[in-house]
């Protein structure tokens, strides 16, 4: 009989949690009042995209914890400026906090891996 290791109970993590993730991405964007002020014309949009918005997605995928703070930022100044980039900051924000949850997870399950593969440093004599 086989016995789990390490690389088991991260690949069984994966197998359940990639699904997950892109559920996260698909909030109706009607849900959200800014967009529909937009949409309805009360706000007129800038012409560019906010920087932070941009940045943030990227870091998302490479620093997540990284890429969700400039999110908030790049959220706090569109709504201050009317510039473009909502939904990057949004998608930003979901990406970022599924991909910290997610990076979480794997740390605990790697780190609970390690404490149950040591074994006895004593040869055992049965």
């Amino acid at each position: 009989m086989t016995t789990l290791t390490g690389w088991h109970f991260l690949i069984i993590l994966m197998i359940l949690l990639v699904p997950i993730i892109p559920a996260g991405i698909a909030i109706p964007a009607t849900l959200v009042p800014h967009y529909n002020k937009i949409k309805r014309g009360e706000i007129e949009q800038g012409s560019t995209y906010n920087t932070f918005s941009i940045i943030s997605l990227v870091l998302a995928f490479v620093c997540a914890p990284a890429g969700v703070v400039l999110a908030h930022v790049a959220l706090s100044q569109i709504k201050k400026t009317h510039d473009r980039g909502w939904g990057l900051a949004v998608s930003a924000l979901w990406i970022g906090y599924w991909n910290t949850l997610l990076g979480l997870i794997i740390a605990i399950g790697w780190i609970a891996s390690l404490a149950f593969s040591v074994g006895p440093s004593y040869p055992v004599v049965g």
